[in-house]
This record gives structure tokens, C-alpha cells and sequence, in this order.
């Protein structure tokens, strides 16, 4: 078989698998909460071993150290891989200390199946949004939502909102605001319209918090959309506008 048709076909052939990795983590997760509830595993685990991509393999391997399994169970070792969407990108996870990992499971690609023999069956879920660095507030967070009822959550995002990180601050607020009804309290919605004015939110979590006491469509929410429709222009104060 001619060289040149085998460079085409291994092109090829690279570029639908790319595409298809690409398909694959765009429609991953990346909020923190929603991979708290989309995840096969989730833990604290820190790498024992890894491998770098060969020629014609684009993906890492790893084997991971589990020191707490939040979700699931899979004694004390996994093994995972985790393929960037650009090649020559540098390895997703740290070489060195302890993080918090997501994990879905890892797909039945042909190009993964020699992997899959020798035992790999997790992927990173959400690429970098699935890895935590410096993790013991975000596996506290964790543990209090994945223990918690669905009904009760909407307190522990408020929570969130006021205590956590700016990561996780900006995805408590998305959350909140793609939940159906919340009735919150006058105490909820004060910390909500404050969070709004003070907190260094982005702009799409602060419409998302206009968009839950909008959900919420009890006195005291209405009351709180009057005051954020009050405020100088900005986006949010636009999107109160419209909410009443």
C-alpha cells in the first residue's frame, strides 16, 4: 500500500477521532455543582504513576492514588485517561500533591481499546474544570451537596455563594438560577441582592441570580427584583427590569 495513502488515512483518521473527542468534553459539565451531579467518581486522589502520548496516541495515562472517594467506590487505586483536545497541550493533571478529580466513564473509541484491556475505564470529566488544585474547601462543599436532599440544596448554594471561591461562587449562582422555583425567604433574597451589588460575580452569574428570584416569584423575591431594577445600569439591573 502506497506511503502516501497511509499518511492520509492515519490523517484522516486522527481528525475524526478528534472530532469526536471535541463532541465528547463540549458536552461535559464544566459548572462545579453540576459535575458534583454528573460524575461516575468523584475524590481527593493525588498521581502515582503517568504516561505521555506515544507517536499516533494523543492521550495521557495515569494511575491515581485515591486518599477519599466522595462518589463511588473503586478501592485504592484508578485508572484514568484523559486525551487534550490539543495536541502537544501539557498534562491536565498535577504531577504533584493532592487535587479533587471528576470522572466519567471512558467511552468504547477504537482508539482506546488497548487502554481499555489494561484496565482504564474513567476520563476526566469537564477537562480543567474537573480538577480542583488545593482541594479541602471545594471536598467539604462536595461532601455537603452530594449528602444533601435536592430539595435541600438550594440553601448549601446560597452557602456556597457566600463562602466559596470565585469559581465556585460564579457556578452556585448559575446553579441557582437554572432552578425551577426556590421560595426563598427575606433573609435568602437580602444575601442574594447583595451578592449581586458586592460580590466580584460575573455578569452572566448575576443575571442568574436575577433569573432565581424570578424563579422564585414569592413577595420577597418580587421585592428584591424592585430593588436590583433600581440600581445604575448594568446587566443585571436590566434583567430585573425584564423579570418584572
Amino acid at each position: 500500500m502506497p506511503k502516501r495513502f497511509l499518511f492520509l488515512l492515519a490523517l484522516l483518521w486522527n481528525l475524526v477521532s478528534a472530532s469526536a473527542v471535541a463532541q465528547l468534553q463540549e458536552a461535559d459539565p464544566k459548572n462545579f455543582f453540576a459535575l458534583l451531579e454528573g460524575s461516575s467518581w468523584i475524590g481527593r486522589v493525588s498521581v502515582q504513576s503517568s504516561q505521555g502520548p506515544k507517536p499516533g496516541q494523543g492521550f495521557f495515562l495515569y494511575r491515581l492514588k485515591v486518599a477519599e472517594a466522595l462518589k463511588s467506590e473503586g478501592g485504592d487505586r484508578l485508572l484514568v485517561l484523559d486525551e487534550p483536545l490539543t495536541p502537544g497541550a501539557p498534562a491536565l493533571l498535577p504531577a504533584e500533591g493532592e487535587f479533587l478529580v471528576f470522572l466519567g466513564p471512558l467511552p468504547g473509541y477504537t482508539a482506546y481499546q488497548e487502554a481499555r484491556r489494561q484496565g482504564y475505564e474513567y476520563r476526566v470529566l469537564g477537562g480543567k474544570s474537573g480538577v480542583v488544585a488545593k482541594p479541602e474547601a471545594a471536598v467539604t462543599i462536595a461532601k455537603a451537596y452530594l449528602a444533601a436532599a435536592p430539595a435541600a440544596r438550594g440553601a448549601l448554594l446560597l452557602q456556597a455563594l457566600a463562602e466559596g471561591d470565585a469559581r465556585i461562587a460564579n457556578d452556585a449562582a448559575v446553579k441557582l438560577g437554572e432552578r425551577s422555583k426556590t421560595d426563598f425567604s427575606a433573609v435568602d433574597v437580602a444575601a442574594l441582592v447583595g451578592a449581586v451589588r458586592e460580590r466580584p460575580l460575573q455578569d452572566t452569574a448575576k443575571i442568574a441570580l436575577v433569573r432565581a428570584l424570578e424563579n422564585s416569584g414569592n413577595a420577597a423575591s418580587l421585592e428584591g427584583l424592585k430593588q436590583l431594577a433600581d440600581d445604575p445600569p448594568s446587566p443585571a439591573k436590566w434583567a430585573a427590569v425584564r423579570a418584572l
